[in-house]
């Protein structure tokens, strides 16, 4: 079976789907779905996962947003991934609405709920305050009267299974800046000098995209790290972005080992970068030619409890 099989399966007449045998088909579909889609993280960060993803219709992508056996960091991976699968599709209010029934919205993380999912494509609720319904979940402990005919995923619905090696290799994040780059920055800036910077690709974790920054400051002369949201996350992602999480920047030696930069707790992160300077008072680029690991200066990042 393909997805394309899926596809026309689940697409079929209410006719054939009424015939008696068709609930075992529909279940077929249903255990196909999660045994290829089941790792959310994939879709979303693995180029032939996230094409497999795009090549669902709406009608499997109703099925596989409704499973309770979906593997996550936490439902923002859902959210996430039904906002990428929706960027450049035209769908109906009927069908958003359909879409937005089948997150679990008590199982966002506060930041996510309150200031992202307003924005997203596919969740522009009409007659409901997310915010304030976001605010009521998570300090209130409960759901105000005048919503209690809200889709029951939004409230009810119990956390997807958490993949395990969330634990430890998935927010791990590894940024890398060629030698070149930064010794070009670093000769522009005492050039002209202006402070100048280099943001890295960025990467997912968590319900965000998140990207590294190198800089050099004027007339200081020093040169920095930093870790912090994308500014310029995957089209259908808005910007800008919030999260809080614990976090950790180490520079990598060239021995291998990590030298720590920053770390800190239920850090905010809101635009701006977090970390700190390297290196002080670089008269030249021969100054940090010690940062460099192979030719490359490395950053690994950790971050926890991304909320």
């Amino acid at each position: 079976m393909k997805a394309k099989d899926v596809n026309t399966i689940l697409s079929l007449p209410d006719a054939i789907r009424a015939h008696p045998t068709f609930p075992e088909v529909f279940a077929l579909c249903k255990q196909w779905l999660e045994l290829h889609y089941f790792d959310v993280h994939k879709l979303i960060v693995e180029e032939r996962g996230h094409e497999l993803f795009k090549a669902l219709q709406f009608c499997s992508l109703k099925l596989w947003a409704g499973s309770g056996k979906l593997c996550v960091y936490n439902e923002n991976d859902v959210a996430v991934a039904l906002a990428l699968w929706c960027e450049n599709q035209i769908l109906s209010e009927a069908e958003c609405e359909e879409l937005r029934a089948l997150l679990r919205l008590k199982q966002l993380s506060p930041a996510f709920r309150q200031f992202v999912l307003p924005k997203l494509s596919f969740f522009r609720p009409l007659g409901f305050d997310i915010p304030r319904l976001g605010f009521a979940m998570s300090f209130d402990g409960g759901i105000p009267a005048q919503d209690s005919a809200l889709p029951p995923a939004w409230t009810t619905a119990p956390a997807r299974h958490k993949v395990a090696c969330y634990l430890a290799e998935r927010r791990k994040l590894q940024f890398s800046f060629s030698s070149s780059t930064v010794a070009g920055m670093i000769n522009s800036a005492i050039k002209s000098g202006s402070s100048q910077s280099r943001l890295s690709p960025c990467l997912y974790v968590g319900g965000s995209f998140w990207e590294s920054k190198v800089d050099f400051q004027m007339p200081v002369r020093a040169l920095g790290v930093y870790l912090q949201l994308a500014s310029l996350p995957p089209a259908g992602i808005p910007t800008p972005q919030f999260a809080n999480a614990d976090f950790s920047v180490s520079l990598q030696q060239s021995d291998g080992s990590l030298r720590k930069v920053a770390a800190t707790k239920k850090a905010w992160f809101q635009g701006c970068g977090l970390g700190d300077r390297v290196v002080s008072s670089v008269a030249s680029v021969n100054d940090v030619r010690g940062l460099f690991c192979e030719g490359h200066l490395v950053l690994q990042c950790t971050l926890k409890n991304v909320e």
